[in-house]
């Protein structure tokens, strides 16, 4: 009982330094994009700033979503690890057309491809959402406007999951570090990636 509560006390520490680590950045710019709105008198130049403030909202949320997925994760939540049967094609699809807002904001081309019948593996819904929600919201961020974003759910000897873009993708330096928990921002790009299941 001592050791599950020194790994649960252990747990919650590296969440908080994880936490604060990540949440400097967006609050940081918040702020700063705040006092630059507020010294405008061009109603231009304060919309523009709106618009910018609007957007840092948006990732600071998301963020902080993860963040507590980090925290349920950690903390070793028996549910959020229980394995059931998920249809992987119908999970990509559900999470593909979530993402079709951000997409069609941005001009981009985003398209489901599937194999045409249910893909049934062992695991856990939440986080396999929450990687599929990644990858595509990465793909989507990265790609220039009028660009295309293409999520596949597929068998060959296992079932897969990809996404593929027409970004900028990812330096060859950085591919080894692409599933490093935390990295600066120029480095969390994760362009063309294959989720094997």
């Amino acid at each position: 009982m001592m050791a599950r509560l020194e790994q649960n006390l252990q747990a919650q520490q590296r969440f908080i330094a994880d936490a604060a680590h990540q949440m400097r950045t967006p609050l940081t710019g918040l702020k700063m994009q705040t006092e630059l709105a507020l010294s405008e008198s061009d109603p231009l130049l304060v919309r523009k700033s709106l618009h910018q403030i609007a957007e840092s909202s948006e990732r600071a949320i998301h963020l902080i979503n993860q963040l507590l997925l980090l925290a349920r994760t950690e903390a070793g939540h028996e549910k959020l690890f229980a394995f059931e049967t998920v249809d992987l094609e119908a999970l990509a699809r559900s999470v593909t057309q979530e993402a079709v807002p951000r997409a069609l904001s941005k001009e981009i081309d985003l398209g489901f491809e599937d194999s045409g019948w249910p893909l049934l593996i062992d695991g856990s819904p939440a986080l396999l959402r929450e990687l599929m929600s990644n990858l595509i919201d990465n793909a989507i961020k990265y790609t220039p406007p009028g660009g295309r974003v293409t999520v596949r759910a597929c068998a060959e000897s296992f079932a897969v999951f990809e996404v593929e873009d027409n970004g900028c993708g990812i330096s060859e330096a950085d591919r080894e570090l692409v599933f490093e928990r935390f990295l600066p921002r120029a480095r969390q790009r994760s362009g063309w990636l294959a989720a094997l299941v």
